[in-house]
């Protein structure tokens, strides 16, 4: 497999991406971010790194420095970039004093919430109490990456961020949503009672060349048929109506909020456009030269899988703070194909 750092069209994304962000107000900052290898975080770390001259230092949380070395090959001499070795289901302990503190880290596709429901939960909810107190001690902003799942089911039209469906808390999926929605709570209790700045982004479904590459979501099962020249398969009619940002869109976005969101305000953030499922399937078939088909579920009978068939974002909020996304949907999934197939 190639290492992403020897792609030419990654680093001319994260080159883009550098341009187009207002940074200065992070410079000699100090960011303590969970999930460090994950889509977004491992995009956001590489944006900011890629200015050699730019100062600025991660504080890089994961549970294996194996992972970390394996994915941070381009950084690892580099002074700004710091791992710590540690789950965030347990007390975060450091000397360091942290002008920002992000929770990143989580479970995020389906069938890591079917064979890990326990450890969703907590990882979500265990780790924002873990990260709150961290940002508590040291006087900094806390950000919790949150999600259009703990909006459960939609009601047909664009959601804000005071609408909510139904959840049901028995199903074994809802361990994500629900552990999300509390995480929100446990952070506005936070905020209320210890006065700790508090950033809630809601992040839409999330695609691009950062992705884990056994990662079970839909469109990354899209991508990686795709990009192998299989047919792209729907386990459903494909009728399910969601919002998606292409990772430098929600990198542009977490950067704007760390710098102008109000504390314990939540934000939607999404890409303007509507597609259904099989949209998305159909816009991958097309660029990739492939066909689209439909099968059962897999073994997993669907159990890890998004029980909302409606989850369009209305951005109004963010887009009256002075944010919009500016990458296409399928220009960003053209880029994510066009990196991972040499990646590959």
């Amino acid at each position: 497999m190639k290492n992403i750092y020897a792609i030419p069209a990654y680093l001319q994304e994260l080159n883009d991406v550098l341009k187009k962000l207002d940074k200065n107000f992070l410079r000699g900052k100090k960011i303590l971010i969970s999930g460090a290898t994950g889509m977004i975080a491992s995009f956001l770390i590489d944006v900011l790194l890629s200015d050699v001259n730019f100062d600025i230092t991660f504080f890089a949380l994961t549970r294996s420095q194996m992972s970390f070395n394996k994915r941070f090959t381009a950084h690892l001499d580099d002074p700004r970039l710091i791992p710590i070795i540690t789950d965030v289901q347990n007390p975060i302990k450091t000397e360091e004093k942290f002008d920002y503190v992000i929770h990143a880290a989580s479970y995020t596709d389906p069938k890591n919430y079917a064979s890990h429901p326990i450890d969703t939960m907590l990882i979500n909810f265990i780790g924002t109490k873990n990260l709150l107190d961290v940002a508590n001690n040291n006087q900094a902003t806390f950000m919790l990456l949150s999600t259009c799942e703990v909006y459960g089911e939609g009601k047909g039209k664009a959601i804000k961020e005071d609408d909510y469906g139904y959840l049901d808390p028995t199903k074994v999926r809802n361990t994500y949503n629900e552990s999300k929605r509390a995480s929100e709570t446990l952070a506005i209790a936070y905020s209320n009672e210890k006065n700790v700045k508090v950033l809630l982004p809601r992040f839409s479904r999330i695609f691009g060349p950062t992705m884990r590459l056994d990662d079970s979501k839909a469109v990354s099962q899209f991508l990686r048929n795709a990009i192998n020249k299989q047919s792209i398969v729907l386990k459903s009619a494909g009728q399910q109506r969601y919002s998606y940002t292409y990772v430098a869109d929600a990198v542009l976005a977490l950067v704007y909020l760390l710098d102008h969101g109000e504390s314990g305000v939540a934000y939607n953030v999404a890409n303007l456009e509507q597609h259904s499922l099989k949209e998305i399937a159909e816009l991958i078939a097309n660029l990739a030269g492939v066909v689209v088909e439909v099968q059962q579920q897999d073994e997993y009978d669907g159990r890890g899988y998004s029980l909302a068939t409606n989850a369009i974002q209305d951005i109004t909020r963010i887009e009256k703070l002075g944010w919009q996304p500016v990458y296409a949907i399928k220009d960003g999934l053209n880029s994510t194909l066009m990196i991972l197939k040499e990646r590959i």
